[in-house]
């Protein structure tokens, strides 16, 4: 099985002509769900966008930019979806965060 780490860069719709000159990834070992594929494809990738870049971007339309680091790739066309208050409050801190001691 052939795995290429995908990273997602969103972008606010409309906003940009294409992808930012820039983005950072970090990886953390592990296979994402393998995907069915429909006849003549070779593979599918699993898209991973941050948890805080979806917090940052906020509710809307965005565009969704696809980057393979590994193979110097970013998707030619981005796709197009709604970030929805839901998607936000999954996207949140699922407990809250530790307090420092004075």
């Amino acid at each position: 099985m052939d795995h290429f780490h995908t990273v997602g860069v969103l972008v606010a719709a409309g906003a940009s002509a294409g992808l930012p000159g820039g983005y950072a990834f970090a990886y953390v070992g592990g296979q994402p769900n393998a995907f069915i594929l429909d006849p003549g494809e070779y593979t599918r990738v699993h898209v991973t966008v941050a948890s805080d870049l979806v917090l940052e971007a906020g509710p809307g339309r965005h565009s969704l930019y696809a980057a393979v680091p590994a193979l110097s790739m970013v998707s030619e066309h981005p796709l197009s979806l709604t970030i929805t208050e839901k998607d936000l409050k999954e996207a949140g801190p699922s407990r809250p965060p530790r307090l420092r001691p004075s």
